[in-house]
């Protein structure tokens, strides 16, 4: 037998080479950082697809800032994920998602991620924007209405189970859509009220709930909109005035914080009992049939004057 204390084996253990030799030296930081990275991506590849954001910059800003995906762990819900981008594209219509290639880009979306099945749409104010003088916004609103209906129906036809929202706009800085908003809620809630698992997602007034108004009242101090199954207030803060500048980027576009908010309010209300397979809770004051009135009246003095504010 060789002796290992030999000078010939001394000599081959000087000549292994430098890396072999210091494998029992490496570095704990690395070994730490490396283990960190695999448990990080371990809990991305665990995140199960659920919710799809399509539509318009409202959807599109919230999706680049990651606002979903924060308000999903700020209550506990990191193991689900969100997609969106090729199906979250600024000043889009709901005219132009109503037909191809964009109700492609939704198959595509879902035929990757098939676990999808909670779908929270945002369009239609881009098509009021881009309304031309003198246009019967009667007639525009029931349009666009029934263009999210052909987008909430291909969505079914991809997955029967899914659970749709169409999510209002908050008022904006000017505060001039203010009783318009509310109009086209009302529309909607009649709209959807006709089709199963298909929900309006009321943020009127949303942002003056949760975060006041500076210098003119504080968070909390005015109603929360209503929604399913009563939509009661259908405005929710202070209809009276426009949206907190502090709360928006420029004079449509929350803020990436503000979108958080907006998101929260989402899971809230309907994402969080779709996500855990608990009941939905419903809103209170049946009075959704008055507030419906009140609003076509108003849409009528509006068309009266030619505008929808």
């Amino acid at each position: 037998m060789t002796n290992d204390n030999s000078p010939i084996a001394k000599a081959r253990r000087s000549t292994l080479p430098r890396a072999r030799r210091r494998d029992k030296n490496f570095p704990p930081y690395l070994l730490a950082l490396m283990m960190a990275t695999l448990l990080v991506g371990s809990e991305a590849l665990a995140q199960t697809p659920r919710i799809l954001l399509i539509g318009d910059s409202w959807v599109s800003q919230a999706w680049s800032a990651g606002s979903f995906q924060a308000a999903l762990a700020n209550k506990g819900l990191s193991q689900f994920g969100v997609e969106g981008g090729s199906t979250t594209i600024g000043g889009t219509t709901a005219a132009q998602w109503a037909t191809q290639p964009y109700l492609n880009l939704i198959t595509a979306k879902v035929n990757a991620n098939p676990t999808l099945d909670i779908f929270h749409l945002s369009m239609g104010g881009n098509d009021f924007l881009g309304a031309p003088a003198g246009a019967d916004l009667l007639a525009l609103a029931n349009q666009i209405i029934a263009d999210q209906v052909t987008v909430v129906n291909h969505i079914l036809s991809l997955q029967p189970n899914a659970k749709i929202t169409i999510g209002t706009y908050d008022y904006t800085p000017s505060g001039e859509n203010n009783i318009g908003q509310a109009v086209l809620t009302s529309l909607l809630i009649n709209a959807v009220s006709s089709i199963p698992n298909y929900y309006v997602l009321n943020q009127l007034g949303l942002l003056h709930n949760r975060l006041g108004f500076s210098g003119l009242f504080a968070a909390g101090t005015t109603p929360e909109p209503g929604n399913w199954p009563y939509y009661q207030p259908l405005q929710g803060g202070d209809p009276l005035v426009g949206g907190d500048p502090a709360a928006y980027a420029d004079s449509i576009h929350p803020t990436a914080a503000s979108y958080v908010v907006l998101a929260e309010h989402a899971i809230d209300a309907y994402y969080l009992a779709w996500l855990t397979g608990a009941p939905l809770v419903p809103g209170l004051q049946p009075v959704a049939a008055l507030a419906l009135m009140a609003s076509l009246g108003a849409l009528g003095y509006f068309k009266s004057r030619g505008r929808f504010p």
